[in-house]
């Protein structure tokens, strides 16, 4: 057992509740930088004090370095990436109302 456990409170345990279930909850945003300033601070911060979570931590990270060293410089062919970047732009627009509008404008005009 390291020192950094031993500051553990007696009998903790495994991370399962509030601050640990934040932290993993997350943990794949915060190491793709996918988190507001302040939720990034949290969860590092919770991070350096537990130990276990520390551990998942640099667990997680080996594997995500592990897969960008593995496929880092390999990009998907132009045609797929115009086919996804199409297929996402009509999704938010969906998501956006856009559907909505449609029908509307149908209501209106029928004879279309």
């Amino acid at each position: 057992m390291n020192d950094d456990a031993a500051k553990l409170p007696t009998g903790a345990g495994p991370c399962t509740e509030g601050p640990c279930t934040d932290a993993k909850n997350h943990l794949w945003d915060y190491l793709d930088g996918e988190l507001s300033a302040g939720d990034c601070a949290k969860i590092k911060d919770h991070i350096e004090q537990c130990p276990p979570c520390e551990e998942q931590f640099r667990n997680e990270r080996k594997i995500k370095d592990a897969v960008h060293r593995a496929c880092g410089c390999e990009h998907a062919p132009q045609d797929l990436r115009s086919r996804v970047i199409s297929m996402i732009a009509s999704f938010k627009i969906e998501a956006c109302g856009g559907a909505r509008l449609e029908q509307e404008q149908n209501e209106k005009n029928p004879s279309q």
